[in-house]
């Protein structure tokens, strides 16, 4: 079955369907959605950036505090 076809039935785009099934193991005839799963899961954590800010760091405290200072001189609108 060719992917446009696989595609139209799963009302997904054929560039889908040719990334899933090229993350298929080698050797592979068959497609394991879990594994599929399993493995995204592990790109996401793998990819998500480092916080710029280590809670409870020396940078983090002086932000919090001028973001806290900030808050007091505002002047919002009351009511």
């Amino acid at each position: 079955m060719q992917y446009r076809s696989i595609a139209k039935c799963l009302c997904r785009a054929p560039s889908s369907i040719s990334r899933e099934l090229r993350r298929a193991p080698a050797g592979s005839s068959t497609y394991d959605a879990n594994l599929a799963h399993l493995q995204s899961e592990a790109r996401r954590v793998m990819l998500r950036r480092t916080p710029k800010l280590e809670a409870g760091g020396v940078l983090f405290q002086v932000v919090r505090h001028y973001h806290a200072d900030s808050d007091t001189k505002c002047n919002r609108p009351t009511g």
